[in-house]
């Protein structure tokens, strides 16, 4: 046998950058799902809520009738 046959490749890994490549697509795609999580729906919801000034048969509070009722007259 040669000299060159003999001797170990130290650079040969089997599979050594199969794992960084699967983790580097999945942080691709955790970026793009965050990029576009609101044309794919998911996130915070975005709600309008509407309050009524006055509900029909709601009992009032005093601090609501004291400001409603009418002003006392001044005495001269």
């Amino acid at each position: 046998m040669s000299e060159e046959t003999d001797r170990i490749d130290d650079d040969y890994r089997p599979g050594g950058t199969g794992i960084v490549m699967i983790v580097l697509t999945f942080l691709l795609l955790i970026a793009l799902i965050f990029i576009f999580r609101n044309e794919l729906g998911i996130g915070t919801p975005q709600i309008t809520v509407s309050v009524p000034e006055e509900v029909p048969g709601e009992a009032r509070s005093p601090a609501d009738l004291a400001r409603q009722a009418p002003a006392a007259p001044e005495k001269d």
